[in-house]
């Protein structure tokens, strides 16, 4: 009897907060809603969707960006927390409850639908060249640090990977979700000498319909290439250092969003590999040259004489914001700067 009372008073307080939302009268709706319930008493599913999904009335369900415009209309099964000093990991690689199709050419999001969700401590989010979206139906909290696992990109090093010494620079590719996806960097050098090139950083969507409290760190960085290899009697020449992996895609949408001091989003390609050292003469009396500098995110490596050329760093990714129209955009420390937009409501 106590659980039934607190549903029914939590509901009552519900009714009532929505009916301010509509410019309804509280009192009558209340009334109202207490004459509904001596009526048809609402089913247990009822009351999780009311009390953890969300909206009231027509104008304040959240119309997601990428996903069916009514995800928000139903409340999730179950909650997703990540305590406070925890890691753990949602590997969309080997489980994915549901997928939403973006139409032909582009990869499905894969999406995971809560209750609500709470991550205090380490979440690290695993996908396979395609982008995951986290949706709470109720409120999702970001406290403590959601990470890429990287992916494994592709070997034409396309999407603004960085490139590898002295290769081809990475080309803008396919857009996966809302920007460039992160992927492998060039490789550098020449088989035997071969650097591998950086993984990309993933494309990463959180949706909350209610409320979306921040104040931890979100990364979808790429991955550094590797070093290029030392020059010998067996290999000849140095190898040059491999590109970095570009920088995934981060989108935040919610109904409101707040934001601490200590909120950060991260979006940035990989440095690139340094070049392998170059030798001349007979050891132990040759001399050693060193090999060039591997670039910084977005920048081009360094290369040297007789020595290897640096990888460049691969490119940056996008970092999205989204609120609803009239909703005051939070204050976010996002590198690369993030972009704010509004999202539907219905």
């Amino acid at each position: 009897m106590k659980l039934r009372s607190v549903t029914c008073l939590a509901f009552c307080i519900t009714m009532v907060a929505c009916a301010s939302e509509s410019n309804v009268d509280p009192a009558a709706a209340s009334e109202q809603g207490a004459k509904q319930r001596a009526a048809s008493p609402p089913t247990m599913a009822a009351r999780r969707d009311r009390l953890n999904g969300g909206a009231c009335n027509a104008g304040t369900r959240l119309t997601p960006t990428n996903l069916a415009a009514d995800t928000c209309d139903t409340a999730g099964e179950r909650d997703l927390i990540v305590p406070a000093g925890s890691w753990e990991t949602l590997d969309a690689t080997t489980d994915c409850p549901a997928r939403v199709s973006q139409g032909e050419g582009l990869p499905d999001i894969c999406v995971y639908k809560f209750a609500n969700v709470s991550i205090l401590g380490r979440l690290t989010v695993r996908q396979f060249q395609s982008p995951v979206a986290i949706v709470a139906t109720g409120s999702l909290t970001v406290d403590g640090t959601i990470e890429s696992g990287p992916i494994p990109g592709d070997s034409a090093c396309t999407f603004a990977g960085g490139r590898g010494g002295t290769n081809a620079t990475g080309t803008t590719g396919t857009p996966l979700l809302l920007g460039t996806y992160g992927s492998r960097g060039c490789p550098g050098g020449t088989p035997p000498q071969s650097a591998a090139g950086g993984r990309g950083g993933m494309a990463l969507q959180l949706t909350s319909c209610g409320d979306l409290h921040f104040n931890g760190t979100i990364d979808v960085s790429g991955e550094s290439g590797e070093f290029g290899a030392n020059g010998n009697l067996a290999f000849g020449s140095a190898g040059d250092g491999a590109g970095g992996g570009a920088g995934g895609a981060i989108l935040l949408e919610a109904k409101t969003i707040a934001t601490g001091q200590d909120a950060r989003t991260t979006a940035l390609g990989g440095w690139g590999g340094s070049g392998g050292d170059g030798y001349q003469g007979t050891p132990p009396w040759a001399e050693s040259y060193p090999g060039g500098a591997g670039g910084a995110p977005g920048q081009p490596g360094a290369c040297a004489s007789q020595a290897g050329c640096g990888g460049d760093g691969g490119g940056a990714g996008n970092v999205i914001v989204k609120v609803p129209a009239g909703i005051p955009a939070p204050s976010l420390t996002s590198n690369p700067p993030a972009t704010f937009g509004t999202v539907g409501t219905h």
